[in-house]
């Protein structure tokens, strides 16, 4: 008897992932060895708690960040050192934009419009969400209600109301910066 595939796929709220990132450890940049180890890292932490006997297939991870349309020197270093990371690993950086106070629009819906489109064409079974926050919920209950996928959130809050819609979650705050995890379920 065949073992079944279980193909995942991987979204990550840049900025939620990376300022619960900063909260945890007072550390502003993930390096760039830890981005490239993120995918396996979530991975593995998968199959510790959710032990289903299936092969595991990553279809891909997408990135969604807020970029300035006229971006600083700052913001166009950053762009270099998330440039590396672009098509290499799976990942698949997206973007949305930031208006002139700096707040980010675009990158959440873009988060969204890529696990519906890939829900509705049957490219993944589960997703593993990077974010905490709550306006993910009404597409998290799409995708699983209506598309019969499992969505696991991993962040870095406690208590969270995206965590509670999702089917599992990866505790973020129990990992150390290089996404490592205590023995813990």
């Amino acid at each position: 008897m065949s073992k079944r595939t279980n193909r995942i796929a991987i979204f990550i709220d840049f900025d939620n992932f990376t300022s619960g990132y900063y909260r945890r450890f007072k550390k502003r940049r993930i390096d760039f060895e830890d981005w490239k180890i993120l995918n396996e890292k979530l991975i593995n932490r998968y199959r510790v708690l959710f032990p289903f006997k299936e092969i595991i297939d990553h279809i891909g991870t997408w990135i969604s960040i807020g970029v300035s349309e006229s971006p600083s020197e700052k913001e166009k270093e950053f762009r270099k050192r998330i440039h590396q990371i672009d098509c290499i690993n799976k990942f698949n950086v997206k973007y949305g934009y930031r208006n002139t106070k700096g707040k980010e629009k675009g990158a959440d819906t873009e988060i969204i419009c890529q696990m519906l489109e890939y829900a509705i064409l049957d490219q993944y079974d589960n997703a593993i969400l990077l974010s905490d926050d709550g306006d993910f919920i009404p597409a998290v209950h799409r995708v699983q209600d209506r598309y019969g996928k499992r969505v696991i959130q991993a962040g870095f809050e406690k208590v969270s109301r995206l965590r509670g819609a999702c089917y599992g979650n990866i505790k973020l705050e129990n990992a150390n910066t290089s996404f490592d995890f205590n023995n813990e379920q």
